[in-house]
């Protein structure tokens, strides 16, 4: 099946002049996106197959899960659900780092991904994304009670390095406790040597999980952080379906539903992703860029 995928994906490089990329993905948000596709597409490809294979991460709930016996869980399984049944396919759940995810999909052992790295504008040069799944925020998660106005330290602060905000900036006082990952803050909040925590949102609904309804999560957006599904490289006419489809999902409430049931007990109300891919990549620029901008 892989090499199949790989053959099409070589197809469509070498035949994009022949192909109208627009035949394939309407663009009228009207026309239904649920028929056959010619079988030299990516499309075609995966429908013949009967199966859309997906990457989610392997243990990120609320944005993904993949449980024993293959079953899967989260907002990207709900995501990635929409697309395979807007083929006509049954989706494949393949669960991993977002490393051991960026490599699959672009190798073309699966068809979609659906990580959970920060979208700057160095990983959207290095990846084909197709759009973002998730527009999430750095917050801070306490015990209930307790507020972020006087905020006590030490926090467990599990922040990507190109995205996170330095709380000591506004309290130089504040007691940090930096780790990898947010998992490593939950060993820290149980035995008390951290009072409090920060990271995207999503992260912090992963952590309050584990914790119990003794803690909430609370404060100002720190940051805006995107998330976004990736596709398999030069397959432009694939990406832009992708593209199509997610932006029907969030039309027809599919992200919606998902999101109240998955993220909205734990951070209130929200909106579909109202950003690009492009958009929430210049959120963060590259050093580069920010360098030159400073001289």
């Amino acid at each position: 099946m892989t090499q199949t995928r790989a053959r099409c994906a070589a197809l469509l490089v070498g035949a994009l002049a022949a192909l109208s990329i627009a035949a394939c993905v309407p663009a009228d948000q009207d026309i239904d996106l649920r028929r056959d596709y010619p079988e030299e597409t990516m499309m075609g490809v995966i429908q013949e197959a009967g199966a859309l294979v997906v990457g989610i991460p392997a243990n990120a709930p609320p944005l993904g899960k993949l449980k024993a016996g293959g079953r899967a869980e989260g907002l990207s399984v709900e995501l990635g659900a929409f697309v395979a049944e807007t083929l006509g396919v049954e989706p494949r759940w393949v669960g991993g780092t977002n490393s051991d995810l960026i490599e699959l999909v672009e190798i073309g052992s699966i068809d979609l991904a659906f990580v959970t790295n920060p979208l700057t504008e160095e990983i959207v040069k290095e990846n084909d994304f197709a759009h973002p799944y998730y527009i999430g925020h750095q917050r801070l998660l306490v015990r209930a009670g307790e507020g972020s106005g006087a905020l006590k330290g030490p926090v467990c602060a599990a922040l990507h390095p190109d995205v996170g905000v330095d709380l000591t900036a506004t309290n130089p006082a504040l007691k940090i406790l930096e780790v990898p990952r947010v998992d490593a803050c939950l060993e820290l909040l149980e035995s008390g040597a951290a009072r409090a925590a920060t990271a995207v949102d999503a992260s912090l609904v992963r952590l309050k999980l584990s914790l119990g309804n003794d803690w909430r999560i609370v404060g100002d957006e720190l940051s805006t952080v995107g998330m976004g599904a990736i596709v398999p490289p030069r397959v432009p006419a694939y990406q832009r379906f992708v593209a199509a489809v997610l932006g029907r999902a969030e039309r027809e409430e599919v992200w919606s539903d998902a999101y109240a049931r998955l993220l909205a007990p734990h951070l209130g109300p929200s909106e579909p992703p109202p950003l690009s891919v492009e958009e929430a990549a210049a959120l963060h620029p590259t050093l580069a860029e920010e360098q030159q901008a400073g001289d």
